[in-house]
């Protein structure tokens, strides 16, 4: 009897609890009437005047991408609506060399890519390494590289690059690729990714006659796949979107190689002589070739898109299994 009763009060004392920790943690609603419409009101505003921001340009471009050409010359009529659309645009654009200033870019994206991945990853597992001479001096010098501005770098990589001759002819294609390959970011991404690994793991290859060699390649390169994933996506994004650093190398071609951001700013939508365009330049052609310069990206994230969130947000941090 005496049991009974103490299971009864438990089982009283725990309803209890379980109701209280309910309340403390529920979320306090306010029931204010005014209070909610004002929240309503701010939350409104801000999210409309953030989306304008963001939407706006893109409006813009895509108008000017679709409107006819005797629209975009009438410079005293703003354009907020095409008159009719024109695909004519996109086809001028295209015939301005957009398949080669693709190639280009795709090419540069790719050796940039498996660059990067590849020395990022071997210096963050040379740098997850337990103790080795002048270890923790080199994983300072090279922090402190991270300090430096973009501009310095910018300059020293063009000095080297002029010196080595890379800067003319289809050398510049090593030369565009030469400042995505290494990073000191991406390697510390991966050595944090590699440190993460438990010991265990490395402990029992090793009694299973694992080398070294095998435990990066068929072990921890596997394990870290966010990390190389994460890497590799912003490597891509970086390279597909990178305008200074082409305009600087590529400013003396004599191959006439063009990635698309030049190849935007120097080739499409550009009036000859003989045109009577204001400013010399085909808005609406160049808006077109700005459509057709981010399609690829924009067709590569609807593509990827939950995984390219997903490495995003792990950030590179996260062991896989």
């Amino acid at each position: 009897m005496f049991i009974i009763k103490l299971k009864i009060h438990k089982f009283i004392s725990d309803r209890k609890t379980e109701r209280a920790v309910e309340s403390i943690n529920s979320q306090v609603r306010n029931r204010n009437l005014t209070s909610l419409i004002l929240n309503f009101i701010l939350k409104f505003i801000v999210l409309f005047v953030f989306g304008i921001f963001i939407i706006f340009p893109f409006y813009f471009m895509i108008v000017y991408a679709f409107a006819p050409e005797e629209q975009i010359i009438d410079s005293r009529v703003p354009v907020f609506w095409p008159k009719y659309f024109t695909w004519d645009n996109f086809r001028k654009a295209a015939e301005a060399g957009y398949i080669s200033a693709v190639g280009v870019t795709a090419l540069v994206a790719g050796i940039s890519v498996v660059g990067k991945i590849f020395f990022s990853m071997t210096f963050g597992y040379a740098f997850s390494l337990r103790k080795w001479r002048f270890k923790r001096i080199s994983w300072i010098i090279f922090l402190s590289i991270l300090v430096l501005p973009e501009t310095a770098l910018l300059i020293g990589q063009y000095r080297i690059t002029v010196m080595l001759g890379w800067n003319d002819g289809l050398q510049s294609i090593i030369a565009l690729t030469a400042p995505f390959v290494a990073s000191v970011f991406s390697g510390f991404m991966f050595r944090n990714a590699f440190e993460e690994i438990p010991d265990r793991i490395k402990e029992a290859s090793m009694v299973d006659g694992c080398s070294g060699i095998k435990y990066f390649f068929r072990i921890a390169i596997p394990m870290v796949s966010p990390t190389i994933w994460t890497v590799g996506i912003l490597t891509a994004l970086a390279t597909w979107n990178a305008t200074s650093w082409p305009l600087v190398v590529l400013q003396s071609n004599s191959a006439n190689i063009k990635t698309l951001n030049i190849w935007i700013l120097e080739r499409v939508g550009v009036a000859d002589e003989t045109d009577q365009i204001p400013g010399g330049i085909y808005k609406n052609i160049k808006m077109a070739g700005a459509i057709l310069a981010i399609l690829p990206m924009f067709i590569l994230y609807f593509g990827f898109r939950r995984r390219i969130m997903s490495a995003v947000s792990r950030q590179g941090t996260t062991v896989k299994g």
